[in-house]
């Protein structure tokens, strides 16, 4: 999905990746389904015809172990969280293919993607409303379309991909509205530190003090410095919240010496977000292409960018 949004324009339009007049434009509305191993065998861990994964049951073909497959099937709260990154990369909409998993409905599959979409009613998926507030401002913008983060310490350069430690970020900014909200999922079964580097020229900090912000070099060497990484736990999803402020920003994590007064993302919330998860679910392929298309009938667009006034 991110090498087909850079591909048309990273931030192609603003007016159309707020949803508003899409006339003329490149949109991306990708097909989206919680698992799919039609015709794959290396996804096929039953005896019988035709195409099951089991987690928890042997994969001999990858030469895996059943304890290696537990809990390898995406929960219902990953693929919410799968939707939110899709959203956060520039996706107009999403349409929906067939479940994919026993005993999961469409209609459960489409409140999941709307609870990834728009969020929902209660704390925290609450907190997702303030990043709809962020894609409604006139000059919101995806803060990036990178699938190498920067993990553990270890940089782009080194060509350490996504899913060489199953965590990625993406998120929308504002400067009008000084907001920043970033998703953060880690699928690994080790937990990690994700550092955010720099949004639109200013850095982003994850350490907060009391009456002042602590940095651990101004040069920012460190890539593992406590106020520039944030720990996102083994199977978790966590939405940060920032603020565009200018306050002082000290060399170290004792808040001594003089420091600088720099404009920085400094976080405000963090939550945990996504948590539905059982990933112990059978896993089960599409249908046959007539089957595809006919749940491509039933199976409308159930999501879009909501529409705003230009300022």
């Amino acid at each position: 999905m991110t090498a087909v949004q850079l591909a048309i324009g990273e931030n192609n339009n603003s007016n159309a990746h707020n949803g508003g007049n899409i006339n003329n434009q490149d949109i991306q509305v990708p097909w989206v389904t919680r698992f799919n191993n039609w015709g794959n065998n290396s996804l096929d861990n039953d005896p019988a015809p035709g195409f099951q994964f089991h987690p928890g049951a042997p994969l001999p073909q990858a030469g895996l172990s059943g304890a290696q497959t537990a809990n390898q099937m995406m929960g219902r709260g990953d693929f919410s969280a799968q939707i939110l990154h899709y959203r956060l990369r520039g996706a107009y909409s999403v349409a929906l293919f067939e479940p994919g998993v026993v005993g999961y409905t469409k209609a459960q599959m489409q409140d999941d993607v709307r609870l990834g979409w728009y969020g929902g009613g209660s704390t925290p998926d609450a907190a997702i409303q303030h990043t709809n507030a962020i894609f409604a401002a006139s000059d919101a913008k995806a803060a990036t379309m990178t699938l190498n983060p920067v993990v553990d310490g270890t940089s782009n350069s080194s060509g350490i991909r996504s899913e060489n430690t199953g965590t990625i970020w993406s998120g929308e900014y504002s400067k009008n509205l000084k907001k920043l909200d970033i998703l953060a999922s880690n699928l690994d079964t080790v937990n990690h530190l994700i550092k955010f580097g720099a949004v639109d020229a200013y850095d982003v900090f994850t350490l907060r003090g009391t009456g002042a912000h602590a940095n651990d070099t101004y040069s920012d060497s460190n890539l593992l410095s406590p106020s520039r990484n944030a720990l996102i736990e083994q199977g978790m999803h966590h939405l940060l919240q920032f603020d565009l402020v200018t306050t002082k920003v000290y060399n170290n994590s004792n808040f001594t010496g003089t420091p600088q007064t720099k404009t920085i993302w400094l976080l405000n919330q963090n939550y945990l977000v996504f948590q539905n998860n059982n990933r112990n679910d059978t896993g089960i392929p599409e249908p046959t292409t007539f089957g595809i298309m006919a749940a491509a009938g039933s199976m409308a667009v159930v999501c879009r960018r909501q529409r705003r006034k230009d300022a």
